[in-house]
């Protein structure tokens, strides 16, 4: 499975626009060194990750 990260500037903002959107999270916030991630999931159940460094 191909899991694609999107770097975004703001990860709360960008998680709100995917929930606005009709998706959700699939797991909680995660650190990694001094970045932040969340895998989401569009309507559709296609999963990428959106990342802030």
């Amino acid at each position: 499975m191909w899991l694609p990260y999107f770097v975004v500037d703001d990860l709360a903002q960008a998680i709100q626009r995917v929930e606005q959107s009709g998706g959700h999270c699939v797991t909680i916030e995660k650190c990694m060194g001094n970045s932040r991630y969340r895998v989401v999931a569009d309507p559709a159940g296609a999963m990428s990750v959106l990342y802030q460094q």
